[in-house]
């Protein structure tokens, strides 16, 4: 995995008078940005990422301006600032982890950002899920790794994943050594096993 070119210290900055599209985006990257909230009249140059809404852009003047609307998906809305963030990037690649077991982990891995985890007790939900989240993402390329490490529950979830997306995305088995980590506040085990086998090589 390449090293992350995302700035800790980016800070998004949404200008709109519409507070549920500032809410949105706030619980959209609340994990991963510094966030506030201004004016147009106010200073805006310590920003490095302004979100507002097409009406409202004509008052401002900045460099880099992202204008989303209030119909947009909290995931669709986090995607496009990782995107406007990594300008560097010549693709959009998505790396989806999955650790397999009784309770299924999945990560899915944005241009080297963490994007979205969660944890699930059915394949065909898991399943559902991913194409779910493939509708919403513009990658270039996409590819699934899932963890080896219990031989039952492997080989169950690598040959429903290879049935439905083989013949779309590459599908790479990953050493799950030292994967298991305790929850946190925000994910479970089995999300954060996800994380790491997606970032794995």
């Amino acid at each position: 995995m390449n090293k992350k070119l995302v700035d800790r210290s980016i800070l998004v900055t949404v200008v709109s008078t519409n507070f549920r599209l500032a809410f949105k985006v706030q619980s959209a990257i609340s994990d991963h940005f510094k966030y506030n909230q201004k004016n147009y009249t106010d200073d805006l140059s310590k920003s490095s990422i302004i979100v507002t809404t097409k009406s409202e852009s004509k008052f401002i003047k900045h460099p880099n301006i992202l204008i989303i609307s209030d119909n947009i998906s909290k995931i669709r809305i986090k995607a496009m600032i990782i995107e406007k963030v990594n300008v560097c990037f010549n693709k959009k690649e998505c790396i989806l982890g999955i650790d397999p077991g009784k309770t299924i982990g999945a990560a899915i891995i944005y241009m080297n950002e963490l994007l979205i985890s969660n944890s699930f007790i059915s394949i065909e939900k898991l399943i559902y899920w991913i194409n779910q989240q493939l509708e919403i993402l513009h990658c270039d390329a996409f590819i699934i790794k899932i963890g080896n490490g219990e031989k039952y529950w492997f080989g169950l979830i690598y040959n429903r994943i290879y049935k439905e997306f083989s013949l779309k995305y590459p599908i790479i088995p990953v050493n799950e050594y030292k994967t298991s980590l305790k929850r946190t506040k925000s994910r479970t085990i089995h999300e954060e096993a996800a994380i790491i086998i997606a970032n794995r090589d």
